[in-house]
């Protein structure tokens, strides 16, 4: 969440001083702009710098099934993963256990499917 404060205020400081039009911020662009928008508010996120800043899997260990807060705008369509196991205890069989979950899911990025 503080994240997205400071997003907010990058963005409205960029506005104000004439950087960028609010309007532009809007604009949908890119391969995969049906799944992943590369809006233009994407470069004031801390994950602006990274090539894959949408992660399609997220691991929550210690069995939490919660997010803390953790990339709310990067994570929007990942899917989520709960490990039973403390981060200390997540080893390869574990991650193997959370990619075999994840090959069996059907992926809608937030759109739904209708099951015949």
């Amino acid at each position: 969440q503080d994240e997205i404060l400071r997003v907010v205020e990058k963005v409205l400081y960029d506005v104000e001083n004439g950087a960028v039009k609010l309007v532009d911020l809007r604009n949908i662009t890119g391969k995969y702009a049906d799944k992943y928008p590369l809006y233009l508010l994407k470069n004031y996120f801390d994950t602006k710098e990274q090539l894959y800043p949408y992660p399609d899997l997220l691991i929550r260990t210690s069995g939490e099934k919660r997010l803390s807060g953790f990339l709310p705008w990067q994570t929007a369509y990942s899917e989520i993963y709960f490990a039973n196991v403390h981060m200390p205890d997540f080893d390869e069989k574990e991650l193997m256990k959370a990619i075999q979950d994840f090959n069996t899911r059907d992926r809608r990025f937030g759109g739904n499917t209708i099951k015949k």
